[in-house]
């Protein structure tokens, strides 16, 4: 199953013999499978953060309803993190994605984040 549409193909079936009929089927079932395989260059992408711009993740919107008056709001990890590389790819709407290779300032470990699930923090890298 890929995408909710079942290929009829198990991975112990795909071999070197039946792959060009496997991709096939694939590409034919999830067109935007093609096109992902492609890298973008970054350059071509319009970025809304730079490398080294400072960056903190979205947690999840919480949303309450308190006695008929509904609330919203977007709560930010306490965690800073610094884009180190830009990354764009083929979404599944065929659009470009736009994602960030991120590195945690305290522990220096580096996460992969989409556009939308980070916000940019007010604390800057001396």
């Amino acid at each position: 199953m890929i995408d909710g549409k079942r290929l009829n193909w198990r991975p112990v079936d795909i071999n070197k013999h039946n792959l060009a009929d496997f991709l096939a089927d694939l590409y034919k079932a999830v067109p935007v499978q093609f096109f992902a395989q492609f890298d973008i260059a970054p350059q071509l992408v319009s970025f809304k953060y730079p490398v080294g711009a400072v960056v903190r993740p979205k947690l999840l919107v919480t949303s309450s309803a308190v006695i008929g008056i509904k609330r919203s709001e977007v709560n930010l990890e306490q965690e800073a993190f610094v884009v180190v590389e830009q990354i764009a790819y083929v979404a599944r709407n065929f659009k470009i994605g736009r994602a960030y290779r991120c590195r945690n300032l305290a522990t220096r470990e580096e996460e992969l984040f989409d556009e939308w699930d980070l916000a940019e923090s007010e604390k800057r890298l001396a």
